[in-house]
């Protein structure tokens, strides 16, 4: 035997022998492994190869109290001298102290930031205060095509707040919680007050034609330092007003005169009297007549502060995606809440399944949700999101 093929032999001996020592020693470590820990291994690795790539579909289902907002302002900034409408129109409201734009932080006679029925609110003195949202004030008849006037023609609306009395007017005064009418009296537009005529009852008007008008009042007189949940709508048959919750009195009215200007809260639409002297919070305004159903959650979600959100998810992937998973939800403030979201069974291929989240201070609903994510915790890297806005 050669030199060479003694040299060839000799390594290929040494290389057999490391390969079956390497061997040995893996086998012996793999083999020694806890069972438990081996198991989680090959299952999770299992998992993944599973679901990778893998989709599904979220969805959000009975978010109606989004559906036709042209106002929603939560007045909880807290600060500044804009109370921002977060219904996508742009209508922000202005802090005035008399006819004068309240500087940044507000001076002493400006509305000022208070504790609200939820979250902050605005506090209003009876002398000079209100705020401005779009084209209003005297020798203003007409404004622009974003205006609250022109999104809610002359069609069915709602509006509703949450209103605390500081005092109550006179009996022979009112107070303006909310006026939508240009500059002719009686002859446009609405209005939501105070009535000490009417031994402080929420009055509505609603304008049917030039220089006349249909109103209705509560049946509940209201006392001061109380929260109300007030509700004014009219559906295309009659005004309908509605405190906390319960439905008080209508008045049929089939037709109704609109304007194309703003609206102001706390004051008249002249801005310059009928004050109200009480807190302020969470002004909503729809192109429609709320449900009873829908007023009741509105009201409740407020007394609760917290709101619940059914969500749907859709398997129409190749895989088993288990139950577990992990909802994102991301509020228009910024805000990102993460929440399980646990199935009473696996979303198997092809199922549909629902879960209900309870979300604790937060409200009203689904006006603050941007987008909700949710991930699946069995097939990681698996997510579906849902635009609120846009599918809702």
């Amino acid at each position: 035997m050669s030199l060479k093929s003694i040299s060839t032999f000799l390594a290929s001996v040494l290389l057999i022998g490391f390969t079956i020592a390497s061997g040995i020693i893996v086998y012996y470590f793999l083999t020694n492994l806890p069972k438990v820990q081996t198991t989680e291994i090959s299952s999770q690795a299992s998992k993944v190869l599973s679901c990778a790539g893998d989709t599904f579909d979220v969805k959000v289902r009975n978010c109606n109290l989004l559906n036709g907002l042209v106002l929603w302002l939560p007045m909880d900034e807290g600060s500044g001298t804009i109370t921002y409408d977060y219904s996508g129109y742009g209508n922000n409201g202005t802090l005035y102290n008399g006819t004068n734009i309240c500087s940044n932080p507000p001076t002493s006679g400006c509305p000022t930031w208070v504790d609200g029925k939820i979250g902050k609110a605005l506090s209003f003195d009876g002398s000079d205060d209100y705020v401005t949202i779009g084209n209003v004030g005297s020798g203003v008849t007409s404004g622009s095509s974003n205006d609250i006037g022109s999104l809610l023609g002359n069609g069915p609306f709602t509006v509703t707040l949450w209103y605390k009395p500081i005092s109550n007017p006179g009996s022979s005064d009112w107070d303006f919680l909310l006026d939508q009418r240009a500059d002719i009296n009686w002859g446009d537009g609405f209005y939501i007050l105070n009535d000490g005529r009417l031994s402080n009852k929420i009055l509505f008007g609603v304008a049917d034609s030039t220089s006349s008008e249909k109103t209705v009042n509560s049946n509940t007189q209201l006392q001061v330092n109380n929260w109300y949940h007030i509700v004014a709508l009219y559906d295309g048959s009659a005004i309908r007003i509605y405190v906390n919750g319960n439905f008080e009195n209508s008045v049929s009215q089939t037709t109704r005169r609109s304007n194309t200007v703003g609206a102001v809260i706390g004051s008249r639409y002249s801005k310059d009297q009928k004050y109200v002297n009480g807190i302020i919070d969470e002004v909503h305004i729809y192109n429609r007549a709320l449900s009873e159903d829908e007023i009741k959650q509105l009201y409740y979600n407020g007394l609760t502060n917290k709101f619940n959100i059914t969500i749907g998810l859709l398997n129409f992937g190749y895989a088993d995606l288990g139950k577990s998973f992990n909802a994102i939800v991301y509020l228009k403030n910024g805000t990102i809440l993460q929440l399980p979201l646990v199935l009473n069974r696996d979303l198997t291929k092809g199922s549909y399944l629902e879960k209900t989240l309870t979300i604790d201070g937060y409200y009203p609903s689904y006006g603050l949700v941007d987008k909700i994510m949710v991930c699946s915790n069995d097939c990681q890297g698996v997510c579906s999101e849902i635009k609120i806005n846009n599918q809702c």
